[in-house]
Order: C-alpha cells, then structure tokens, then sequence
C-alpha cells in the first residue's frame, strides 16, 4: 500500500462515523447483541471485520474482554484512538495460513486466546467465501461459544443497496437468504442454528438514475458449538 493510499484510507476512516446510517446500523447489532444474544461480565468477545469499533463501543463495558479485528489500517487506527475501556484492536486479513495467533502477541493478546462470542456485522457481502470463513472463525470459539453475524437481507430491492458502480470488495451484492446462512452456519459444525430479522432500516438510494428511499431488514444468524 502506497503512503497516499494509507492515507486516503485514513481520511476515509475518520469520516466513517460521521454517517448517521452507518451509527444506524451499529445501533441496531448492538441492541441485538444485548437483547437477543444476552451478553455476560465473564465473555471474551472478538469482533470480526469491526471496522472503527462503532459496535464494540456500545457493548464493551458489558464483557470482560473485546478483540477487534479489521482489514483496513485506517478503521483500525480510528478504532486504537478511541481508547476504548478493555478492547484491543488488530489490523489483519484472516485466513487459513494468516491467523489470529500470529498477530494477537503484537497486541499484547493471548496466543491461545478463544472467545465466548465472535459476531461480524455487515461484513459478510465483503467475503468472497462465507463458508470458508465462518468455518475458520469456530476454531476460534470456546465450547459453548456462539457466532453470531448481521448482514443484509435478500430481497426485491437489495441489489440497491450498494450503489453502481459496485465496489470490488462486495461479493454478495443483494443480501443473503435467511436459509442460505442457515446452511453455512450448519456446514460450520454449529448447533441451534438459527436467523431472523432484528433492525429495519431505510436507505436513500439511486435507482437507475432517480432517487428512490428503500426499506431495508438486518438479518442476525447465530450458532452455538
């Protein structure tokens, strides 16, 4: 990455939190995360794709510990600023040879550590294989542990949701079947699988050139090991 590059995703970062539909949507996977999922003093948690920690800040102060994890340097760094209460952040890109316990002692985090909860949120369209990945995260879960994840739902006006021309980094453009995830959660080894809606939201968006505002549902799946 060129030092102009790294910048501008800086830039890009600080201005992340800006944007009341972005705190929208934290807002709604952090009510969820308390509400349905029931978060305890005692859990590790790991925030897979945490971006600048707009969701981890809403629910650190209810767990004992919080990792984020994130691609982008700039989130990341956001994230390390905001100095938030037993949350440590973690740039990297995850993957079956590039894994957690290679990078968590340069953040002062327990090579062995595993987690009561991993959840991602609206990080899934940005995977090119879902699958793969969610089966990469349940090594990482204790016994018991759940994985939980906040992604959009498939529906008549998804594909709307990500405007043309559409970035390279969406993979899964319209959303995801609530069966779909379902499956893949299963295909993980996770048990009482489960998803359903949980935050209803509206977008202004650009359909074929005329503005149109459009309902959309966040759906929350979740598996225990």
């Amino acid at each position: 990455m060129t030092e102009q590059s790294e910048n501008e995703g800086l830039q890009k970062a600080r201005q992340y939190d800006q944007r009341p539909f972005i705190q929208n949507l934290a807002q709604g996977a952090g009510l969820a995360l308390s509400a349905k999922v029931g978060l305890q003093s005692q859990w590790d948690v790991l925030d897979f794709g945490c971006g600048t920690g707009l969701v981890l800040q809403r629910i650190a102060d209810n767990v004992n510990t919080a990792v984020g994890i994130d691609s982008s340097r700039g989130m990341i760094h956001v994230l390390s600023e905001k100095k938030l209460k037993h949350v440590t952040a973690c740039c990297l890109e995850l993957s079956s040879t590039n894994t957690l316990q290679k990078h968590f002692v340069q953040h002062t985090v327990s090579a062995s550590s595993t987690f009561d909860l991993i959840y991602s949120s609206m990080t899934l369209h940005h995977l090119a294989d879902v699958a793969a990945t969610v089966k990469l995260l349940t090594a990482y879960l204790k016994p018991g542990g759940t994985i939980v994840a906040f992604d959009l739902e498939q529906g008549p006006d998804s594909t709307l949701f990500h405007p043309q021309p559409v970035s390279p980094s969406v993979h899964h453009r319209g959303g995801f079947a609530p069966d779909y995830l379902c499956t893949i959660w299963k295909g993980a080894g996770l048990k009482d699988v489960s998803c359903e809606k949980v935050h209803r939201f509206t977008k202004d968006v650009d359909d074929n050139g005329k503005p149109k505002k459009v309902v959309f549902w966040m759906l929350m799946v979740r598996g225990t090991l």
